[in-house]
């Protein structure tokens, strides 16, 4: 073997441990977290009591609730699978996407809902996860 082969040899072995390594980290996250975000309101502006909420019930880990482009009220909840049962309620809260939230962080088997709780029309954002 020449001088020329070895770091060519040691180049292809680096790059397939890489590769591997690379393979197997986000096959562990995917299982480890097994969520996607969802966001479940409107891009639009919406007016005051807007009120939005997931189409059914699956496992959540967080369901975070903000306004779009300024500071507003709102407010984030969780009913349990029935859809009348409140499991969780931020209250009122002052938000501003992206720092400012009305968020939960319980996990469980959960309906996501959020409600523009300001006095004048903006986008609200809600989001949530799912499997």
């Amino acid at each position: 073997m020449s001088g020329r082969q070895r770091p060519r040899v040691r180049r292809r072995t680096a790059v397939g441990v890489v590769v591997g390594i690379a393979a197997v980290a986000l096959a562990v996250t995917s299982v480890a977290f097994g969520f996607t975000i969802f966001r479940y309101s409107s891009t639009s502006p919406v007016g005051p009591g807007a009120t939005f909420r997931t189409d059914g019930h699956t496992l959540r880990d967080h369901n975070r609730v903000c306004r779009e482009g300024n500071s507003g009220q709102a407010r984030a909840r969780y009913y349990a699978p029935g859809g009348t049962t409140i499991i969780s309620d931020t209250g009122i809260v002052w938000t501003n996407c992206p720092s400012a939230l009305a968020a939960l962080e319980n996990d469980g088997d959960y309906i996501s809902w959020c409600r523009h709780e300001g006095t004048v029309n903006w986008v609200i954002a809600c989001q949530t996860s799912r499997p």
